[in-house]
């Protein structure tokens, strides 16, 4: 067992450490797997330099907080202009009724996916090292919350898609099919936006663990 080496650029950080061997009975240093002595120099390491998949969870981190930015912009804006929607007598129509709904989509989608990062934020909210930690923290019980929190965010962006597409059908039926009045088809423009969706969502129990830990570690 002899000291960290005074040559160390961090030496000061690690001067009360050892650099360690073991010694065999017949005296001789054992050796590891590959043959060479075995030493213990975690004593001596740089605790200032990030791992890898610590600077990997801090790049995560940075693109979490672009887009929580722009989903918290988003929101406010759709709420603003569902109000002004909703408020004028005069606005109120079928065609409006559909971009009501878009608009709803859009604020669906923006509230599962802040909501489920800041329930990953409370349940992972130790600082993680390694990508073990992850591992052993992703239980049974974790896992079903987050299998729920991604069916729930998966639905609202299935769903924002899908009153993307009655907007298109809506200026379809609005072109070509002139005879059939707007009010007729609103009930089946709902079913397709709201009740479509569904049919596109992966169930509970056979999404991936790698999309859910992907999602967890985007802490």
């Amino acid at each position: 067992m002899v000291p960290c080496p005074w040559y160390l650029p961090w030496h000061r950080h690690v001067r009360g450490g050892f650099v360690m061997r073991l010694c065999g009975p017949a005296g001789q240093w054992v050796t590891d797997e590959s043959g060479l002595p075995w030493r213990d120099h975690s004593q001596c390491e740089d605790l200032s330099t990030d791992h890898p998949f610590q600077k990997q969870m801090r790049l995560l981190d940075q693109f979490r907080l672009m887009y929580t930015v722009g989903y918290s912009l988003s929101l406010v804006s759709l709420l603003l202009a569902l109000l002004l929607l909703l408020a004028f007598r005069k606005l109120r129509c079928t065609r409006n009724y559909i971009h009501v709904n878009l608009f709803l989509s859009f604020v669906l989608r923006a509230v599962s996916i802040l909501t489920r990062d800041a329930l990953l934020r409370v349940r992972f909210s130790k600082d993680l090292r390694h990508e073990g930690e992850l591992f052993h923290l992703l239980g049974d019980q974790a896992a079903a919350g987050c299998r729920l929190a991604q069916v729930l965010t998966q639905y609202c962006v299935a769903a924002n898609y899908y009153w993307l597409l009655v907007e298109g059908l809506y200026l379809h039926n609005l072109l070509v099919l002139m005879a059939i009045s707007e009010e007729s088809c609103f009930v089946g423009y709902l079913l397709v936006g709201w009740g479509a969706p569904p049919s596109c969502l992966s169930f509970p129990g056979r999404l991936s663990d790698t999309s859910m830990k992907t999602t967890s570690a985007g802490r």
